[in-house]
């Protein structure tokens, strides 16, 4: 029997487009592990945004749900949310949401975030050092 995630990853087009839209909104009942999917998806598919309700208007849906996601899986595995941040696509989306990880977990263990950032790709390190300096 197919779990949800993987009817998800058969899926194509406007339909695939529609069940992320709406797993990517879900509640913490949805499973993590398919959520994370359905928010990475409609980012590398920005094309497939507006059919998940991600519509002009809603552009920063993408930076509050990744960031919202990271942070919920930081609060059980921050190693776990440290690798799906970085699997999500080059982006300002991306960027964003590993600003806002950073800048909470920094709350709760400062050390492992310096760690982290230091590993950072060089030019969003930068740019995570900045605002956490400013936050």
């Amino acid at each position: 029997m197919k779990t949800n995630l993987q009817a998800f990853q058969e899926m194509a087009g406007e339909e695939k487009a529609r069940m992320a839209g709406f797993v990517s909104t879900a509640g913490s009942s949805v499973d993590q592990s398919f959520k994370g999917e359905a928010i990475k998806y409609l980012l590398e598919n920005p094309e497939e945004q507006e059919n998940a309700g991600w519509g002009e208007g809603r552009r920063d849906g993408g930076v509050n749900l990744a960031s919202q996601h990271a942070l919920n899986l930081m609060k059980t595995d921050p190693a776990g949310a440290s690798t799906w941040l970085n699997s999500l696509p080059e982006s300002n989306e991306r960027l964003w949401a590993k600003k806002n990880f950073a800048s909470n977990w920094q709350n709760y263990d400062p050390d492992a975030v310096q760690n982290w950032v230091a590993s950072q790709p060089a030019n969003e390190r930068t740019e995570i050092e900045s605002f956490l300096k400013e936050n």
